[in-house]
């Protein structure tokens, strides 16, 4: 890290009242830097307002806050998932899809044999 960088991490751990973890750090310094960027690109630079360190700690700050709720809802989103998928099982096919014959073995596919009959569950069919 550099000597910016280090002086933003310290601003934020004090505002924060605790250190953070290197992954969350490089995470979220990336995201404020992208952030900021935009800002300045579209907005400018509001006469060197937005080129401070207390302007740089607050976006780290938000993108923190942002990257936690959005992990916290992917996870929430993944758990309700797989409790649905414990609850109602793999599903069997398309969405609304019925067979049109049951598939008991090799006696429910009459349609793929060379016989000219086929007996099935509902009754006797002549094919051909």
């Amino acid at each position: 890290m550099g000597g910016y960088e280090d002086t933003i991490r310290e601003e934020v751990s004090d505002r924060l009242g605790r250190e953070l973890p290197d992954s969350v750090w490089r995470r979220a310094f990336a995201g404020a830097e992208k952030k900021l960027r935009h800002i300045v690109t579209m907005y400018g630079n509001a006469g060197g307002a937005r080129d401070t360190t207390d302007y740089m700690a607050q976006i780290v700050i938000e993108t923190i806050r942002a990257q936690a709720l959005a992990d916290y809802t992917t996870a929430a989103y993944e758990i309700g998932q797989r409790a649905k998928r414990e609850e109602t099982g793999p599903k069997a096919g398309p969405q609304g899809h019925t067979p049109i014959l049951t598939h008991n073995g090799p006696e429910s596919q009459g349609f793929f044999t060379d016989r000219r009959t086929h007996t099935h569950e509902t009754g006797t069919f002549a094919l051909g």
